[in-house]
């Protein structure tokens, strides 16, 4: 009797030993996501890139100054997949009652998966031609850079 038990308990255990361990981006991607849409920043920041933490900052700062009720709070992240190269992995995820699809990027820092966005990040995405590999902005229909110093004249 006590063969079978230990037959049935050391699985188990195993089990259980590798699913503590088993630290992947998705899992530390939606721990982020989460607390982060929750406005429980004091977690988010627990899987957060030292950048993204000052991302953080600034969000709570905001968050504490609004008035207003802010419609993202408590949505749902589905996770849809995930991008692993190295040291960096990207994790695919849509919010609930979104059609489109983000991404996430996350650094692998002593063993652990953080969150890691940078303001370079956020600059990009809200760039309609995107950025090239020196900062500079490009027009969508033309290879001329413009500076994105907005003071700065653009001669053609």
């Amino acid at each position: 009797m006590k063969k079978i038990h230990q037959f049935l308990i050391a699985p188990i255990l195993i089990g259980l030993l590798i699913s503590c361990m088993g630290d992947s981006p998705k899992t530390a991607a939606e721990k982020f996501l989460n607390s982060f849409n929750k406005r429980d920043f004091a977690e988010a920041r627990k899987y957060a890139t030292p950048e993204t933490n000052k991302l953080i900052d600034l969000m709570e700062n905001l968050t504490k100054m609004s008035q207003t009720q802010d419609s993202a709070v408590n949505k749902k992240i589905e996770i849809l997949g995930q991008r692993v190269e190295g040291e960096i992995a990207y994790v695919t995820f849509k919010e609930d009652g979104s059609e489109s699809t983000e991404e996430l990027k996350l650094k692998k820092i002593d063993g652990k998966w953080m969150a890691h966005v940078t303001k370079e990040d956020i600059a990009a995405k809200d760039m309609p031609g995107g950025k090239d590999e020196e900062g500079l902005m490009m027009e969508s229909d033309s290879t001329d850079f413009v500076p994105q110093d907005s003071s700065a004249e653009v001669s053609r």
